[in-house]
């Protein structure tokens, strides 16, 4: 399975993505599981034909050749069916295995979204207030700006206001 970027695939995207590995898994399983059961009934049925077989060559008590080689040919068969037999049993318990870990998976991968998606919500939320912070510094800024400004032509007209006295003063004496 990819790895997922959480921050790109909705919610919906990623359940669907890991239901259908899920889904694989299980049919897979399933598959093996039928295979398994088919492998043993073709076992059970070449014990049988050998138990058949032996029956015969008993009962005849004769060295037929046709015998022994069909004898021969099932016995080989045999083998392979239970070394395939073995192959499923191994391969459905593979896919039993994976099938639980994509389950674990598929809960911690939510778990790890819904962890993400809740940081997001609270940086968002910590962006907002520090953009609100910021908007209230400038404007605190821009008013002490203005009250400076007022101030700064306040003294200059007393400054002025000063001048002018001392001059008219100086006129006087």
């Amino acid at each position: 399975m990819r790895i997922l970027n959480f921050f790109s695939v909705s919610d919906e995207e990623l359940q669907k993505e890991i239901d259908e590995e899920i889904d694989k898994l299980l049919k897979a399983t399933e598959k093996a599981e039928e295979d398994a059961i088919e492998s043993r009934r073709e076992v059970q049925n070449l014990r049988q034909n050998i138990d058949r077989l032996n029956g015969e060559i008993s009962k005849c008590n004769n060295s037929n050749n046709d015998l022994r080689q069909d004898l021969i040919k099932i016995r080989d068969k045999l083998r392979t069916a239970e070394a395939e037999c073995a192959k499923f049993e191994k391969l459905k318990d593979k896919y039993a295995r994976l099938y639980v870990e994509a389950i674990a998976n598929k809960i911690k991968f939510r778990k790890d979204y819904q962890k993400k998606k809740a940081e997001c919500a609270r940086l968002r939320n910590q962006n907002e207030q520090l953009a609100n912070e910021c908007l209230e510094l400038k404007r605190s800024l821009e008013r002490q700006e203005k009250e400076i400004k007022e101030l700064n032509e306040e003294l200059e007209r007393l400054q002025q206001r000063e001048r002018d006295r001392r001059n008219n003063d100086g006129f006087l004496t």
